[in-house]
């Protein structure tokens, strides 16, 4: 009995003191559990963030870009012809290239052709003539696939003869008699390029020297043109070639193109109708051929252009533009912005910084590290 009332006093003690020790340990395991929850959220309060790196992307400027070339010319020059009639037909048409050896009108029926180089020819030539003119013959009835190369001469020989035959019988239609006659062509400046206007009319009576055609002067400058908005092309700093259809000319760089290359490229194009020649809207001076489309640009080394959100980019208030790469916060100037086509929100950069990391929002820099975009 006194071991069972011992037991039973035990018990009755533990049973006291359990709920005294709990109320004391809970508040300690709570507040020690908050202790260091607290700590964390004050170094995270007090902690410098680090701002998101965003890779550079990578853009290859377009491989072809479509261009308007623009011509200026020395004055106009009329075209005349040294054979009366009337004219039976008109051949040349406003903005049309200038060939060597096409027809420009019919006078009673027989082609006048074009006769394009520096001096005109001034008399009939005939057997047994000599001269630089009957050499100058040759050359023209050897560019037409008349005469060979190598029998091209001072002296009009059986050669040229055999020559103006086939000229007479196959490009004018004529009875074949060998004796070159200066009313067969029309002189040309070898520096045209483009018919400008035709003076002649259908049917009407033309006399020796009347003129019947305008053609291009000289061409004496060249730009490239946004077809779109009329300015001028971006300069390219490498090669570039110039394609239309099928024909290509290669350039050092547009700055280096010379009038005469480019007005050759063009006029070769619109022969073959690749290019087209721009008629001047209504009430502008600019006369019809000096514009021309149909032509592309294209860079011979592909160039890549770096890619970054609008938002990396930190101006400052005196308009240096910079992004800070990596995340040792480096500043890189960067030279004049540019939106990148189709891309809403993305900036153009240089195509050094391809493949490194910019800061994605330089506003969350310190102000020191701002400091040095300058």
């Amino acid at each position: 009995m006194p071991a069972d009332h011992a037991r039973g006093g035990f018990w009755r003690s533990v049973a006291f003191v359990v709920p005294l020790a709990l109320v004391w340990l809970i508040p300690l395991a709570v507040l020690m559990a908050a202790v260091p929850q607290a700590r964390d959220a004050e170094r995270a309060h007090v902690a410098v963030e680090r701002p998101d790196l965003v890779p550079v992307g990578a853009r290859a400027t377009p491989p072809g870009q479509g261009t308007t070339v623009q011509l200026t010319f020395t004055e106009p020059a009329d075209v005349s012809v040294r054979r009366a009639g009337v004219v039976t037909s008109i051949d040349a048409t406003t903005g049309s290239a200038v060939a060597n050896g096409s027809t420009l009108i019919g006078i009673g029926g027989v082609p006048v052709l074009a006769y394009q180089a520096d001096v005109p020819l001034f008399r009939d030539l005939g057997r047994a003539d000599r001269g630089p003119d009957v050499q100058a013959l040759g050359g023209y009835l050897s560019a037409l696939g008349l005469m060979a190369p190598a029998a091209v001469s001072t002296t009009f020989g059986a050669a040229t003869e055999q020559a103006v035959r086939r000229l007479e019988k196959e490009r004018l239609g004529i009875a074949a008699t060998g004796r070159f006659s200066v009313g067969y062509v029309a002189f040309v400046p070898a520096s045209a390029t483009t018919v400008k206007k035709v003076g002649a009319v259908l049917g009407a009576d033309a006399a020796v020297g009347d003129a019947v055609v305008t053609v291009s002067g000289a061409p004496t400058s060249v730009a490239f043109l946004d077809p779109a908005s009329g300015a001028r092309f971006p300069a390219t700093g490498g090669g570039v070639t110039l394609k239309a259809g099928e024909r290509t000319l290669d350039l050092d760089s547009l700055a280096a193109a010379t009038p005469a290359a480019v007005s050759a490229f063009v006029q070769s194009g619109i022969a073959d109708g690749s290019i087209t020649p721009v008629a001047p809207a209504t009430g502008q001076e600019t006369t019809p051929g000096e514009m021309f489309n149909g032509i592309t640009v294209l860079e011979r080394v592909v160039q890549a252009t770096g890619t970054v959100p609008a938002t990396a980019v930190y101006t400052t208030a005196s308009g240096v533009s910079c992004v800070f790469v990596s995340d040792q916060h480096q500043a890189h100037v960067l030279g004049p912005l540019g939106l990148v086509p189709g891309q809403l929100g993305v900036v153009a950069v240089s195509g050094d910084l391809v493949g490194s990391d910019v800061v994605r929002n330089p506003q969350a820099l310190d102000a020191t590290v701002l400091g040095t975009c300058a």
